[in-house]
């Protein structure tokens, strides 16, 4: 539910945007962006709820998470990362490198556990001719789930440590807005007294 309810506001901001580029004799944008926006404003809300209500319920098992992450190829493409960064190759090299691998590795039918410095460097020769000089220590790294996580560093990253830095201004962030709101709608209540008090007074002549 929450997927697909980020898939169609997703695409309610693409129609937007779309209807903003038209010509403006073809047709009045006001007359269909307020209600593009109040739709998603709705669906969003409830997408929210329903996730909020599956984190206060949702119990993490760890170890189980960490075993998939290892088992399954998760962190296949941090390979990639690591030949562009410490072997100076293109993304382009790097994946073409991964997919040699990950074709004998499908055939083998082998977990990263079972990953071998030769396989890898099998792998390098094949598409470029040289091989890389990787380490046994370098691999296990690079096939280590929770090492990938905390080596993600940049903003955006998924280091604990950036996480919680993402949470305390995401919370901050909910108390600003937060305190916003209460000023608007006690303005809005106000006017709306405001107005009700000028109709009492007109119907009172």
């Amino acid at each position: 539910f929450i997927h697909g309810t980020s898939g169609l506001i997703t695409g309610r901001l693409m129609g937007a945007l779309a209807i903003n580029k038209s010509a403006s004799d073809q047709l009045e944008m006001a007359t269909m962006l307020p209600a593009e926006f109040w739709k998603c404003a709705e669906e969003s809300r409830h997408a929210i709820s329903a996730l909020c209500d599956t984190l206060l319920g949702m119990q993490v098992n760890e170890a189980r998470m960490a075993q998939y992450a290892n088992d399954y190829w998760a962190q296949a493409s941090t390979l990639v990362g690591y030949l562009v960064k410490e072997k100076g190759m293109s993304y382009r090299t790097g994946h073409q490198i991964l997919a040699l691998l990950m074709q004998e590795v499908a055939d083998k039918r082998i977990t990263p556990a079972q990953l071998t410095v030769e396989m890898v460097e099998k792998a390098a020769v094949q598409y470029t001719g040289k091989p890389l000089g990787l380490s046994l220590e370098v691999l296990k790294q690079v096939f280590d789930s929770m090492y990938c996580v905390r080596q993600r560093k940049y903003r955006g990253g998924t280091a604990p440590e950036k996480v919680a830095e993402h949470v305390k201004v995401a919370i901050d962030n909910v108390a600003r807005d937060k305190k916003i709101l209460i000023e608007l709608s006690d303005k809005i209540i106000a006017s709306r007294h405001r107005l009700d008090s000028a109709f009492s007074a007109i119907l009172a002549r």
